[in-house]
């Protein structure tokens, strides 16, 4: 190891890991991957598996990574319906009804922190209208709705708080892109003209909040995305970390923005127990790039 290299296990307390592109692609899971988490485990560095699908309880999220021969409990992932929750705690009162749109994975995150979460109901509104909730937590669901979203628009505008768990665009599927939780949002959004307040990634508070639960005063990021995992770590005043195992390559690292640079760059996994080379340390000398005794024109 260089002056220049880190030994990662002695300078973080914690991986906070993305998982698609990083841990598994589709049904498989990235080779070595679950070697290289077990070995970082080893030498002191735990994983916290961090998404910004909220569709998906934690319980579910480990169990798909358990198939994949990864050591994963519910304790050791952070979602974004999760972190939703802990805003929507601090904004109401305890017990209060939050409108949940989405998958069981908001449903769950709500009741996991004493809120009680409220289904769309059947009628319209003002027919037999239920108690009014405080809030409104937006999450990805397949099976979202013209009339989830309606009732959503109806209490938000009626003073409901307004929470996203995340605002991806898109949202993977083998064939291809399809509508993400940003599309239901941003629905809502034209619809009120009330801006939400947003939990996942590249937003700070997903981060801080997994962070906080487990104690962890300088965890790193690993992603492999630029726009969501980096960004959310710059923005969160933590270092991150970029595998080239999913979709970010050289091309995308040499044109990215000032707000979505890595802290350093890997090929894959197996750098967790070993050490890098931090972009920082490399400088620049008489027109020459320099770093550990190597430079280049």
């Amino acid at each position: 190891m260089t002056e220049a290299t880190i030994r990662l296990a002695d300078c973080y307390d914690g991986l906070l890991m993305d998982l698609d592109g990083v841990v598994y692609i589709g049904n498989d899971a990235v080779p070595g991957a679950a070697e290289a988490l077990d070995t970082a485990q080893a030498c002191g560095l735990p994983a916290c598996f961090v998404t910004n699908n909220a569709s998906r309880p934690p319980g579910a999220v480990a169990a798909h990574l358990q198939t994949l021969g990864i050591a994963a409990t519910p304790s050791t992932v952070s979602t974004s319906a999760g972190a939703a929750a802990a805003i929507a705690q601090g904004l109401v009162e305890a017990g209060a009804s939050v409108h949940a749109v989405g998958g069981e994975g908001v449903a769950e995150a709500l009741r996991a922190v004493g809120l009680t979460p409220l289904r769309t109901p059947q009628q319209h509104p003002r027919a037999n209208e239920p108690p009014r909730p405080s809030a409104v937590v937006i999450g990805f669901g397949a099976d979202v709705g013209w009339r989830d979203l309606a009732w959503a628009s109806y209490w938000i505008s009626g003073g409901a708080h307004f929470i996203a768990t995340n605002f991806d665009r898109t949202f993977p599927q083998p064939w291809g892109a399809a509508p993400g939780n940003g599309v239901f949002v941003s629905a809502v959004h034209e619809a009120t003209g009330v801006r939400p307040t947003v939990a996942g990634k590249p937003e700070a508070t997903l981060f801080h909040w997994a962070a906080q639960q487990r104690q962890w005063r300088r965890p790193l990021v690993v992603g492999d995305r630029l726009d969501t995992d980096i960004a959310g770590a710059v923005n969160s005043g933590y270092d991150g970390l970029v595998v080239l195992t999913g979709v970010t390559d050289i091309h995308d690292l040499l044109r990215a923005d000032v707000r979505m640079r890595p802290t350093m760059i890997a090929s894959d996994l197996a750098v967790l127990a070993g050490s890098l080379l931090p972009i920082a340390a490399v400088g620049v000398s008489d027109d020459r790039w320099q770093a550990s005794g190597w430079s280049a024109t």
